[in-house]
């Protein structure tokens, strides 16, 4: 999926209208798991990269503020 197609025109209007029924913490995990769908339409084996580097940036940045 890219940005000019019109499936992404879809994802984009149902990921907008939850975002905007929940409260704040709630918008945070729905970001965080669209943005999984959006870069797992690419090529799925890259997901797991990318949630490590979540996980490591998350971690580190809990340290950082210690």
């Amino acid at each position: 999926m890219t940005f000019n197609t019109l499936a992404f025109l879809f994802f984009f209007a149902i990921i907008y209208l939850l975002y905007r029924k929940l409260g704040h913490h709630r918008q945070n995990w729905l970001l965080l798991a669209a943005s999984y769908m959006f870069y797992s339409f690419w090529d799925w084996r890259f997901l797991s990269l990318l949630i490590i580097s979540t996980l490591a940036n998350f971690y580190f940045g809990l340290r950082i503020y210690e």
